[in-house]
């Protein structure tokens, strides 16, 4: 391929505003990095668990990992559980030295008191997000007609007419899309929490429902 006359070296990835694309889009380079970076983070609060308390320890997880977590994970997130369990593993360590817990503890109900979402509901929680924006016209305009209802698809009336309408597709990237993920999470949510007076109160209503699962 050519772009202003000059050839186009094939590379298996690239970097592109701080996320890496490889050439199959199965965000493996990305997260390799991102578990290299949030690795060497949690050395540091490891090593610091013995002279600093937890409030401290817990404010070192929000600035020296959750960053990495949160940048763009509604883009590289959306993969099967396995390509992300070197993240979670991470996560899950880092919360048992924030409540000092045995090494074997039971990882749930220490994210839940932390308030702390695992990686998978981060991708989830920024996907609603976005979801939420769009049916609230909080979007760009290039946004506008980036998901349709069942009822412009089809003239039957049902009770899902309102309901974002979902591509049928076939592989697992597809059904990594937004455009697919997107309307299914969506039409998912209850009625209370599609009409949140704000994205704010969304976001507090469907991570505490999020944290209420970690049991």
């Amino acid at each position: 391929h050519k772009l202003n006359g000059k050839l186009l070296p094939r590379v298996a990835s690239t970097k592109y505003l701080g996320v890496h694309f490889d050439e199959n889009l199965s965000w493996a380079s990305h997260i390799e990095l991102i578990t290299s970076k949030i690795s060497k983070s949690a050395g540091i609060i490891c090593r610091l668990k013995q002279i600093l308390p937890n409030s401290v320890l817990h404010t070192l997880y929000n600035s020296l990992i959750q960053p990495y977590l949160n940048y763009c994970a509604i883009v590289w997130a959306a993969n099967n559980s396995y390509k992300l369990n070197s993240i979670l593993l991470i996560q899950k360590r880092i919360i048992r030295v924030i409540n000092r817990s045995n090494r074997l503890a039971h990882a749930a109900p220490l994210f839940k008191k932390c308030g702390i979402l695992v990686i998978n509901d981060i991708y989830k929680l920024q996907l609603a997000q976005f979801m939420f924006r769009f049916n609230h016209c909080m979007l760009p305009d290039c946004f506008s007609d980036f998901f349709v209802t069942n009822s412009s698809v089809h003239p039957y009336s049902t009770r899902q007419n309102k309901n974002l309408h979902v591509y049928s597709v076939h592989t697992k990237l597809r059904q990594n899309n937004v455009k697919f993920a997107g309307p299914k999470l969506w039409n998912s949510l209850t009625a209370d929490e599609k009409s949140s007076v704000s994205l704010s109160t969304f976001t507090c209503r469907l991570k505490q429902k999020m944290l209420d699962k970690y049991i």
